[in-house]
């Protein structure tokens, strides 16, 4: 009876999967033939059908777990099947996300072609596939050749991001339909990202083998960037606050839109308080963008322009905090009341790193971001 339970679920799942399927299909369909129609009846028709299936599913692992007390691969199934049908609904949320942007791309003037984010598409929808594919058969080489698949989807997404750059660089009149575009890009490449998901679970049922938490010191800790305009003071004072007060749970950078030289007033008040900055050197945010660095959190400390023009960091979710500080360079007076001044702001700098560190005690890599605008 258990048996047949567990039959019953995989078809619904399978079932379940197939209108995802569909969804993909059709969302690069109507954005390749710039289909509103076809756009529209995805949101219309297909979001209240998935909506239906994971409630059924969720309903249904619960009750046979009620009902049977399964053990064993049983219950690895019912398990695994829970957390497929939670990236399934997850899936479902970013074609959803595609298909609005792309709805409002179709409607206005062409920026570029989409060749390039079609391509990628191609590519994530094919991943899932292959996903649901090493659940049913319990393929593992299947699962992994999936799992390495996603690399070259994150340097495709990555690929794109640079060229949207650059565009918006050279027109600041096209950010929004930038912003939908890589909207698009980001939403494949979390398809991809779940459909890994899914066969680090295969991987998992078939061979009780974990290969998800493989992660070392460094990728453990909070990845945190500073941006000011010319990394010479405030994103400089930040950085060597932070890793100063925030010990090894941070990995922490500072960088500017156009780096200019080191402030030297700003070297002196460090300096009072015993934190020498005087040997850093100052860096581009762009540069760090072009390595394809990773960061959780971007915080710009000058003025919100800082926040609009930083590129999108690829690979973990980054949140943007803005913290509005004065531009040394513009304090007026001697040098000594200058460096008064400085001393202010860098005292005012070192309240706000405290309290991130504080609101950070409970972070974790997964699930925890808090959005906090300061004006101090």
């Amino acid at each position: 009876m258990l048996e047949e339970k567990i039959i019953g679920l995989k078809k619904q799942l399978i079932e379940y999967a197939s209108i995802l399927e569909n969804m993909i299909d059709n969302s690069i369909k109507g954005l390749k033939q710039k289909n509103l129609n076809l756009l529209n009846e995805i949101i219309n028709c297909y979001e209240p059908q998935i909506n239906k299936f994971e409630i059924e599913i969720d309903e249904l692992c619960i009750n046979i777990i009620a009902q049977y007390a399964p053990k064993g691969k049983d219950l690895r199934i019912i398990v695994m099947t829970l957390k497929m049908n939670k990236d399934f609904e997850r899936i479902g949320d970013h074609v959803v996300n595609i298909i609005q942007s792309g709805i409002f791309l179709i409607e206005r003037p062409v920026l570029k072609p989409f060749i390039d984010v079609l391509e990628m598409s191609q590519t994530v929808r094919k991943m899932f596939n292959d996903s649901i594919t090493s659940f049913i058969t319990e393929n593992t080489e299947l699962a992994k050749n999936v799992c390495e698949r996603d690399k070259m989807v994150d340097s495709q997404n990555l690929s794109i991001i640079k060229e949207l750059i650059s565009i918006a660089n050279l027109d600041n009149l096209s950010i929004e339909k930038i912003s939908h575009i890589i909207r698009i890009s980001h939403n494949f490449e979390r398809i991809a990202d779940l459909s890994t998901n899914i066969c680090e679970d295969v991987i998992y049922l078939t061979l009780g083998k974990d290969i998800k938490h493989k992660k070392d010191e460094e990728t453990e800790k909070i990845k945190v960037l500073f941006v000011c305009s010319h990394n010479s003071a405030r994103s400089q004072i930040a950085e060597a606050f932070l890793k100063k007060l925030g010990g090894n749970r941070f990995d922490v950078m500072s960088a500017g839109l156009e780096p200019g030289n080191l402030n030297p007033i700003a070297i002196e008040v460090m300096k009072e308080i015993g934190i020498d900055i005087s040997g850093n050197k100052t860096k581009s945010v762009f540069d760090l963008y072009k390595q394809g660095l990773k960061f959780h959190y971007i915080i710009t400390v000058c003025d919100k322009s800082a926040a609009e023009k930083c590129p999108i960091f690829p690979g973990l979710l980054t949140k943007t905090i803005h913290w509005n500080f004065e531009d040394i360079s513009t304090f007026q007076g001697n040098y000594e009341e200058k460096l008064e001044q400085a001393r202010k702001l860098r005292d005012k700098i070192k309240s706000a790193v405290e309290l991130f560190i504080k609101e950070n005690s409970a972070f974790t890599n997964d699930i925890y971001y808090i959005s906090k605008e300061h004006s101090f």
